[in-house]
């Protein structure tokens, strides 16, 4: 399970250090892919799997679902950490996460979210916390709805 928030900096290669405590879960490796609300998404293999094929079991006759497939896979990257744990960020998806030198990688349940930091800030730790509070309280009166995709 990934938990937890690591301010870093993007190196003249693109290159980012995952923290310490993440790097052994994607040593056999994983994928890059564009997240929702604008940041990058990092998979372990088995991670990305498993949502592959949620998206890909997608109506392919659907508009929405053939947009939603392209969306996720059409720039995805598999990455490797070289011996000293650091990813290289492809370019696409720095442009699609406005990514500068400061990151933010945070630890989301069963994937990684990689941010701008001014992004990140701006997103989470600005957020109006009652606004958290009212999601909360409706997500918690569909727990059918919310649960079934992690069984």
């Amino acid at each position: 399970m990934f938990l937890g928030e690591f301010e870093h900096t993007l190196d003249n290669k693109n290159r980012v250090i995952l923290p310490s405590r993440f790097r052994a879960e994607f040593q056999p490796g994983g994928v890059l892919t564009r997240g929702l609300d604008g940041c990058i998404a990092a998979y372990t293999k088995i991670t990305f799997a498993s949502f592959s094929a949620r998206i890909g079991s997608l109506d392919a006759f659907s508009e929405e679902a053939r947009r939603l497939q392209r969306y996720f896979f059409s720039d995805a990257n598999p990455c490797l950490p070289d011996s000293q744990g650091r990813v290289t960020l492809p370019v696409g998806l720095l442009r699609h996460a406005t990514i500068d030198k400061y990151i933010v990688i945070a630890g989301i349940y069963d994937h990684l979210e990689i941010w701008d930091q001014k992004t990140w800030t701006t997103t989470v730790g600005d957020g109006d916390s009652s606004t958290i509070e009212e999601i909360a309280e409706r997500l918690a009166s569909r727990p059918d709805e919310n649960t079934s995709h992690h069984e």
